[in-house]
């Protein structure tokens, strides 16, 4: 299952100026969390990628 998990930090790295990306304790083992911030007026938000393994 491990060869299965994208990690997505460097497609998010271009939206870190724009959407605060949780960090630390808040950062989830798999995909991205997206921590509510008022400037952006977004969140909160889970972004993953799924692959489909036949």
């Amino acid at each position: 299952m491990a060869d299965h998990i994208l990690d997505l930090s460097s497609s998010l790295r271009s939206l870190s100026s724009t959407l605060q990306l949780g960090s630390g304790p808040a950062k989830p083992r798999y995909g991205q969390l997206v921590v509510p911030s008022t400037a952006a007026n977004f969140g909160p938000a889970y972004i993953a990628r799924l692959v489909r393994v036949k």
